[in-house]
């Protein structure tokens, strides 16, 4: 029995899952102050920065894009918000330092 398996969800490991996960959290808290967090706009340059990333050869590059997108994804899905089905949570209150808002 392993400590931590090789293979937890489609084909990643639980440290691939962490490392996901700590890019999407840096991601968010770094960029926060410059692009906002939760609109479009954030949505758009960590998108862009995810897919840019995405390119590179190597499985951190892979993973670090993976949290980047996550984070993309999750801002535009706040910042759309059909029928308020988003809530604001987290470090979403950032959200006014953002550029554009719908």
């Amino acid at each position: 029995m392993q400590l931590i398996p090789k293979n937890v969800a489609g084909g990643l490991s639980l440290l691939d899952i962490a490392e996901i996960a700590v890019t999407k959290l840096v991601s968010e808290r770094l960029l926060s102050g410059f692009i906002g967090n939760g609109t479009v706009m954030s949505g758009a340059v960590k998108g862009v920065g995810g897919l840019a990333l995405s390119q590179i050869d190597g499985k951190h590059a892979k993973l670090i894009a993976a949290g980047m997108l996550v984070d993309a994804v999750e801002d535009l899905a706040i910042s759309i918000n059909p029928f308020g089905l988003f809530a604001r949570a987290g470090t979403a209150q950032n959200a006014d330092a953002g550029i554009l808002r719908i």
